[in-house]
C-alpha cells in the first residue's frame, strides 16, 4: 500500500534536497522532450487557463501545462489559486506529486490527518487516493502525473 507523504525542505540540507528533487522530477520530462526548455509562472507571454467553474471547483484556480501531452501520458503543470480557495474532494488514476513553490496548503488524505504543506515541501499522493487540499494563502504548486489526466470528484 502507497502512503502520501511530505518531506520538509527548508535549511542547508533542504535546499539540496530541492534541488535533487526538482532534477528528479525534471527527468521524466528532459527524457521525452526533444528540445530542453524552461517555463516560469511569471514570464510574460504564457498562456493560463481557468481550472475551477465546473460546477464542484469554484472560479480562481488556473493552470499552466509545462510540459507533456496530458491527454495521452505523463504531463507537468503549475497550478495557482487565491487565498481561501479549496480543490473539493477528488482523484486521480494517476499518482500525483505536487513542489509547493508558493503559499501554504492544508490538506489530506481520506483516512489521515489534516497537513499543512508549505513552500519548498513536496506532497504526492498514490493513484486513485481521494483527497482534498485548501490553499491558506495565494498558492502556487508544480505538479506532476505519470499517466494521462483525469479527475474523479468524491
Amino acid at each position: 500500500m502507497r502512503r502520501h507523504f511530505s518531506l520538509k525542505l527548508n535549511g542547508p540540507r533542504g535546499i539540496a534536497r530541492t534541488l535533487l528533487l526538482g532534477g528528479l522530477m525534471m527527468v521524466g520530462c528532459a527524457g521525452s522532450a526533444e528540445v530542453v526548455s524552461s517555463l516560469a509562472p511569471d514570464q510574460a507571454g504564457v498562456t493560463w487557463f481557468e481550472c475551477g467553474g465546473g460546477g464542484v471547483w469554484p472560479k480562481g484556480c488556473e493552470a499552466l501545462l509545462v510540459w507533456g501531452d496530458y491527454e495521452k501520458g505523463a504531463s507537468g503543470w503549475y497550478v495557482r489559486a487565491p487565498a481561501g480557495y479549496l480543490f473539493a474532494r477528488h482523484q486521480h488514476t494517476s499518482e500525483e506529486r505536487i513542489l509547493v513553490v508558493r503559499g501554504r496548503i492544508s490538506g489530506a488524505v481520506d483516512g489521515t490527518k489534516e497537513t499543512m504543506v508549505t513552500p519548498g515541501m513536496y506532497w504526492a499522493f498514490a493513484g486513485k487516493a481521494a483527497h482534498w487540499a485548501r490553499c491558506e494563502d495565494a498558492c502556487l504548486m508544480y505538479i506532476t502525473y505519470d499517466q494521462p489526466f483525469d479527475l474523479t470528484f468524491r
